[in-house]
């Protein structure tokens, strides 16, 4: 007799696109019904949800890429993006130990779970494995227990903690995956999130020794090796040295916090460098790494907002429409920050103008003329006439200048307010994400 009820799809899968959970993903692809990614702000996130995202797609199966950013500004691990160098060598206790993240399998499992209870799902479904227990506490099968009993009790449809592999090797795991004819080559394991994996840190070691141990041969490219297959997915997340590449900053996700849109969620892709030097910037933005366009957009996709905010530094300097047009086949709107120097490409969504030449001279002479939104950064001096010819759709906005003196600052404030009674054309902008401390 069929059981119609395991046949269902019961199941939510904490899926990173990583070798292990995209065995499990096809191992119980019948009954998954939601794939849930977590980006903490590793360094091979945007690798591993390219990955996650090419195998949901295949089987038809939801997907939903869930932003756990407070784990990076709050915790400390060599695995997050600016943390400690990745360590090489042995996948071991005393080798891997500054790779912990605290409590993550806790807090992904625990959101899993309620997205299971909102849902009426039954199982949540993680690949942890027997390599993982001298290393990760959260990992180990007293921790699965505690936090199956844990869900159980905590919720009405008593959703349930499965981790399969809990008691098995990697190379277990590769066996499975090799008899259902899994691409491995579609998987990313590298801790340290690079175009090939490093062949040198714990996890590219125990990836390859699984292989080697279960017989089959590895697909993976690493940097260590010459003339390895690279898979399509991979490609697309880093492209060739030969392709557009842009220096990057930093890509983070936060609230606007000044003009026109104030409060609204966006990712931010902050561009290096910058052809003005304004005597109150605050911008660290000199420094940067290059990323291929789908590099970009893939760390882009990892946070749940459409808006997108390229700043920088000045973005004019390195914007094209190429780009531009790479994020809008990921549905994304594009607004850009610029002083207004250079043109920028015509398909931009939204331009926000701070000019800046009132503060640098000729070198800051602005030479757009049409933008959405104007915002000036007013010193309580120099004032904003001059731009009373710039084309403006959607509000002008004037920014008192934090000079880093409380007495100053005042004045300042009071001089903006006064000179925006006398000009009701101009709005009041204020830097909320810094008045209430918004990241």
């Amino acid at each position: 007799m069929t059981d119609l009820k395991k046949d269902a799809k019961d199941s939510v899968i904490v899926y990173s696109g990583g070798l292990d959970s995209t065995t499990l993903l096809y191992e119980e692809r019948e009954r998954i019904a939601l794939a849930l990614t977590f980006n903490y702000g590793s360094n091979h996130a945007a690798r591993e949800t390219a990955c996650a995202r090419l195998h949901c797609e295949r089987l038809g199966i939801e997907h939903i890429v869930v932003d756990l950013g407070f784990m990076k500004k709050y915790m400390r691990s060599s695995l997050l993006a600016g943390g400690e160098s990745i360590p090489e060598g042995d996948y071991a206790d005393e080798n891997m130990r500054s790779t912990v993240v605290p409590f993550r399998n806790g807090i992904m499992l625990a959101v899993a779970c309620g997205m299971a209870e909102d849902r009426g799902l039954s199982r949540v479904l993680i690949a942890n494995h027997g390599g993982d227990h001298a290393i990760y506490p959260d990992c180990r099968p007293e921790f699965v227990n505690a936090m199956d009993a844990a869900m159980r009790a905590g919720t009405y449809v008593n959703v349930k903690v499965e981790a399969p592999y809990t008691f098995l090797s990697k190379q277990d795991i590769v066996k499975k995956g090799a008899k259902m004819g899994l691409d491995y080559s579609e998987t990313y394991s590298c801790y340290k999130g690079g175009e090939k994996h490093c062949g040198k840190c714990g996890t590219c070691r125990e990836r390859m020794e699984a292989f080697k141990l279960a017989g089959i041969e590895d697909p993976t490219e690493y940097q260590t090796e010459n003339g390895s297959h690279t898979s399509s997915i991979l490609q697309g997340v880093s492209p060739n040295l030969g392709e557009e590449r842009l220096k990057v900053n930093e890509i983070f996700y936060s609230l606007q916090g000044e003009g026109y849109n104030t409060g609204r969620a966006a990712v931010f892709v902050r561009l290096s460098g910058c052809n003005l030097s304004c005597p109150f910037c605050d911008t660290e933005h000199e420094q940067g790494k290059d990323m291929g366009l789908d590099e970009i957009a893939d760390a882009i996709e990892c946070f749940p907002a459409k808006f997108v905010v390229i700043t920088g530094g000045e973005p004019s300097l390195q914007l094209t429409e190429h780009f531009i047009d790479v994020l809008h086949g990921r549905g994304l709107f594009v607004a850009v920050e610029t002083n207004g120097t250079r043109p920028l490409p015509g398909n931009v969504d939204w331009i926000t103008l701070s000019p800046k030449d009132l503060f640098v001279g000729n070198a800051g002479k602005v030479a757009l003329r049409k933008v959405n939104e104007l915002k000036v950064v007013f010193d309580g001096i120099h004032e904003p006439e001059e731009y009373d010819n710039i084309d403006v759709s959607h509000g002008r906005f004037l920014q008192p200048c934090d000079m880093g003196d409380a007495q100053r600052n005042a004045a300042i404030v009071e001089r903006t307010i006064d000179y925006i009674k006398m000009h009701p054309q101009w709005q009041l902008s204020l830097q909320t994400h810094k008045m209430v401390n918004i990241p």
